[in-house]
């Protein structure tokens, strides 16, 4: 059985397969980047916020990617000067916010480029997962800040006892939040934290019943989807 495309040229038209391919890889190796105890390197949190940057670069106009890269570079030199990428500090700090809306603002340049009739049918669905997945990581982010403010809003149903959300457990609870599979390793205790639960799974829901799905409805150009 033959997997590969009968024009091999057609990978190189799919131009947010790579994005995809970045974001799955990231959430897939990121144990690599997990010391023992928990603790994260500097640098998965610094491929998690490039990684939206390079998707908006790669796929849509340059006045498009400024607002986002002026974010980037706000985020990284607070990060630096104030905190000295203290993780806990800066999951502590104001940043989340601007965080936030970095990913808002990345998720609504590469939706609306989707949308666009001109862009492939499998333009769409890999950038309709990304976008899926990207809303994940950011909901990730707002987990740890609220983890990070009130030590006591997510516990631990093995012992009942409160969990600081590192990184990696950030992550893992923000996609099975997102995903409505809620393990229950992890339970959100305080109102702010079942908050965010609530707008993530609500969020979860809209990006794969309706976004997706209007992105499969709609007309596509077929002279372009011939190649």
């Amino acid at each position: 059985m033959n997997f590969l495309p009968p024009n091999p040229s057609k990978w190189l038209k799919n131009r947010t397969l790579p994005l995809l391919i970045a974001l799955v890889a990231l959430i897939g190796l990121h144990p690599f980047f997990v010391f023992e105890g928990g603790n994260t390197s500097n640098l998965f949190p610094g491929l998690v916020v490039c990684v939206p940057l390079f998707g908006v670069i790669a796929l849509t106009n340059w006045k498009r990617s400024i607002p986002l890269l002026v974010l980037f570079v706000v985020m990284i030199t607070w990060c630096w000067l104030v905190y000295g990428f203290d993780q806990v500090a800066v999951a502590r700090s104001p940043i989340a916010y601007i965080a936030s809306v970095y990913y808002i603002y990345a998720i609504i340049a590469l939706a609306s480029e989707m949308l666009r009739n001109e862009s492939l049918i499998d333009d769409r669905v890999y950038g309709g997962i990304s976008i899926y997945l990207l809303a994940a990581m950011m909901f990730s982010s707002i987990h740890r800040h609220v983890s990070a403010v009130d030590p006591d809003a997510y516990y631990l149903t093995l012992g009942d006892k409160p969990i600081l959300l590192l990184w990696n457990d950030a992550l893992y609870f923000s996609i099975s939040t997102i995903t409505t599979v809620g393990y229950g390793d992890i339970i959100p205790k305080s109102a702010w934290a079942r908050a965010v639960c609530m707008l993530e799974a609500i969020v979860g829901v809209f990006i794969t019943i309706v976004f997706i799905a209007r992105l499969a409805a709609l007309p596509s150009n077929p002279a372009k989807q011939k190649h």
